[in-house]
């Protein structure tokens, strides 16, 4: 194995999935695709291997990262945890009052790293050492407030960047945990930002992703009287974000299990070559179950006589959703980013929402492990995502009886 060297370290390229580079002693790089470079150490301390971590590179070069480790070695060698340790110091930064964004904000992602996949963590990290931390880093968090937190959006909004919402959630998820672990005592100033941040919908499918607007599309669609299957349609089509041509309109029967309540998509189905199983909401059962009398002796579910596929099409869901109101503004295909943008808002973690979208993965192997990664977290996501689309139509229909 050959020791890092800068020229090297800068060679570095991401790829479409985290890599380590190793430098000796534990220590190596974790090269993740949005292109950070993050060390990492790994040590065996009372018999169990643990890792910790020292920052990214160029912000920690290569020398002051073999120093870190020459310092956790010595550490080791008297009894101590370096991980441990560095934690006990924070602990007495923020004891003095002196207890940054940076700080707390790297505490907290350390303690969420024991919940996600390494990928995860390592995207979370280095979305926030590119641009929260450069920003609001330095300040203290208890000190940080609304408009600290407009001009970082402002900030990554002008490069051009499409991620603004999702790192003032994670800014959000960071101010509680400082109310949790006393550093803060006024509340998470994220919430009084809606409406300030742009949302972004998806660049070729028109999607509606107002919360008001929602709300409309949904009372359409409730209230929607035509052929049956193409009112299931439209009712499942917000439900499940799949992509409404090969994988919705051409769903069996045979893929659909309502005991389990999922629905598994065959490879060749679906964009990331690999079987793609699809958590189903009570909502979503309940329509199936309701179309299984209308079609149950078809192979597919949304089965059309008229059509020489057998199924319906995509055109028909949207000539419906055009011919009532959204024309221009909503498309079949942008109930995925609809989903997308308001579950990344509630708070989602964006990896649940990502597989649940199942976005291309170029590594095929990994496609295969991933494909059923955060299932129980997937199910959970899905069942309170209908009950928020059942929500909006109830307070809209409460409201509406009320006038």
């Amino acid at each position: 194995m050959m020791a890092l060297t800068d020229k090297a370290i800068r060679a570095f390229q991401p790829e479409s999935t985290p890599y380590k580079k190793a430098d000796g002693a534990g220590l190596y790089l974790l090269v993740s695709p949005s292109g950070s470079k993050l060390w990492r150490l790994n040590y065996t301390f009372a018999g169990k291997q643990k890792t910790t971590t020292f920052g990214a590179y160029p912000t920690v070069s290569l020398a002051d990262a073999r120093e870190r480790v020459r310092e956790a070695r010595r550490l080791l060698s008297e009894g101590i945890d370096p991980a441990a340790a560095k934690q006990q110091a924070k602990r007495a930064t923020a004891g003095m009052g002196i207890a940054t964004f940076e700080a707390v904000a790297r505490e907290w992602l350390e303690r969420e790293a024991k919940e996600l996949d390494p990928g995860t963590h390592a995207r979370n990290l280095s979305m926030m050492e590119t641009h929260a931390f450069p920003v609001i880093g330095a300040m203290a968090v208890a000190e940080v407030e609304a408009p600290d937190l407009l001009r970082l959006a402002d900030e990554i909004e002008a490069k051009g960047i499409r991620t603004a919402r999702r790192i003032l959630q994670k800014c959000g998820q960071v101010f509680r945990y400082a109310i949790q672990s006393g550093r803060r005592v006024t509340a998470d100033p994220v919430p009084s930002l809606k409406g300030a941040v742009r949302r972004h919908a998806t660049k070729n499918h028109a999607a509606v992703t107002d919360p008001d607007r929602v709300t409309d599309l949904m009372l359409m669609i409730h209230a929607y009287r035509g052929d049956p299957v193409v009112v299931a349609l439209l009712k499942f089509m917000p439900l499940v974000f799949t992509r409404p041509g090969k994988e919705l309109c051409r769903a069996r029967w045979s893929e659909i299990d309502l005991h389990k309540a999922t629905w598994t998509i065959p490879p060749e189905r679906v964009k990331t070559r690999a079987e793609h199983t699809v958590p189903l909401s009570t909502q979503a059962v309940a329509i199936l179950k309701g179309l299984k009398p209308v079609t149950g002796r078809n192979a597919h579910v949304f089965a059309s006589d008229r059509s020489k596929t057998g199924h319906i099409s995509e055109g028909t869901a949207l000539m419906a959703i055009k011919r009532n109101g959204f024309a221009g503004e909503m498309t079949a295909h942008g109930f995925r980013a609809m989903a997308d943008s308001l579950l990344s808002e509630q708070g989602f973690d964006p990896a649940w929402i990502d597989r649940q979208l199942a976005h291309k993965e170029p590594d095929q192997v990994k496609a295969a492990y991933r494909r059923a990664t955060y299932m129980e977290q997937r199910r959970k996501m899905m069942q309170a995502w209908a009950d928020y689309l059942d929500a909006l139509v109830a307070k809209a229909e409460i409201s509406e009886k009320a006038r």
